[in-house]
């Protein structure tokens, strides 16, 4: 054999010998390899496991700086990455060298159930023996009531007497008046001494603040005393928040919207603003309707062809009662009326474990 041919062979095996070495590197990755796995915010997590899935390769958790060794791994193995209050990760090995050795881990979201309460001493439902109809203030914005009494109306299952526009006095399973117990953040607007005719209380309160809706039917004696013979209506109107955001000192949050209903000529316009600190928060809410008089569907069955129309109306001139032909006999003429809801709240927290409230409205 000739030098040349040797010298061959020789360079031939270097070769292949090279390309063993780094397809060895590459593919089979047997040298040590330092993790280190950090939250979000990059600071080094201490104590996270570290595993594969048979725990043959590794099974080990991160030091106090947040790193973690791994040895003899191949390219495909994959690590799995634990910690209590982040998400699980499973990460291939080639895809940690990619990051140049960093895991960053996320925070595990964690959506627990809305805890409800009703009633004045705020009791879960299921301690309270009686049937509770709740309605939230999503359900209230969805039908746009004008009032609160057609919001009671429209999702309480409750019957509502209205006979005129100013008008709303619920009815719970046949009970009314001074029967059923209304209430506003735990406070009585009615009791047993009140008439036994129909109380349009329901309608003073402004419906655009309502928190929540809460219908008792049954006696409710028991939670709320002896004027709730026949049933409870408890409004919950909403409260101040305070500020959480530690970028921020105050929290400045609002509402609004404007409105007109053509069936009586409403207009209608509310705002709402809350100002939130840290021990202190302040809630203010502005709502203004004018409501024109009603009018009634002008079709009619040929039985009764007047039914609904206002053909004449009384007014007053000089001191005297005059009845006046009404030029729009489907014109409601005296249902119309304004009214004003003015609400302002105060909320201080000295401590976690001490909330003060102060609440005062207007209409």
């Amino acid at each position: 054999m000739s030098g040349k041919q040797t010298h061959r062979r020789i360079l031939s095996g270097l070769i292949a010998l090279t390309l063993l070495f780094f397809s060895n590197s590459i593919f089979c990755n047997t040298y040590d390899f330092t993790v280190t796995v950090v939250d979000e915010n990059g600071q080094p997590m201490i104590g996270v496991l570290v595993f594969t899935d048979d725990q043959d390769k590794v099974s080990d958790a991160t030091d106090i700086d947040g790193k973690v060794v791994l040895q003899d791994m191949k390219y495909n193995y994959v690590i799995n990455f634990q910690y209590l209050g982040y998400e699980d990760m499973r990460l291939e090995y080639y895809q940690i060298r990619n990051t140049s050795g960093i895991v960053r881990m996320k925070v595990e979201a964690v959506v627990t159930e809305i805890a409800v309460v009703v009633g004045r001493a705020d009791d879960i439902p299921e301690n309270i023996p009686y049937y509770i109809q709740k309605v939230d203030k999503k359900d209230i914005a969805l039908t746009n009531s004008q009032t609160a009494a057609d919001a009671l109306r429209d999702h309480g299952g409750v019957f509502v007497q209205k006979s005129q526009m100013g008008g709303g006095s619920p009815v719970v399973r046949g009970f009314e008046a001074n029967k059923v117990l209304l209430v506003l953040d735990g406070v009585r607007m009615n009791n047993a001494i009140y008439r036994s005719g129909h109380l349009q209380n329901a309608i003073t309160i402004d419906n655009a603040m309502l928190e929540r809706l809460e219908v008792l039917y049954g006696p409710g004696s028991l939670i709320y005393g002896s004027d709730a013979i026949g049933g409870v209506v408890h409004f919950r109107s909403k409260n101040p928040k305070l500020n959480f955001d530690i970028d921020k000192d105050l929290d400045f949050s609002g509402n609004g919207y404007v409105r007109y209903a053509s069936a009586n000529n409403e207009k209608s316009g509310h705002i709402d603003f809350n100002i939130g600190g840290r021990r202190f928060g302040s809630l203010t809410s502005i709502s203004y309707s004018d409501y024109g008089d009603l009018r009634t569907g002008s079709r009619r069955g040929e039985a009764f062809p007047d039914f609904g129309k206002r053909l004449v109306y009384a007014d007053r001139i000089d001191g005297e009662d005059i009845i006046i032909e009404n030029d729009d006999p489907n014109v409601q003429i005296g249902t119309g009326y304004q009214q004003v809801d003015i609400l302002q709240k105060f909320l201080y927290q000295p401590s976690d474990n001490i909330r003060l409230r102060y609440c005062s409205t207007s209409n």
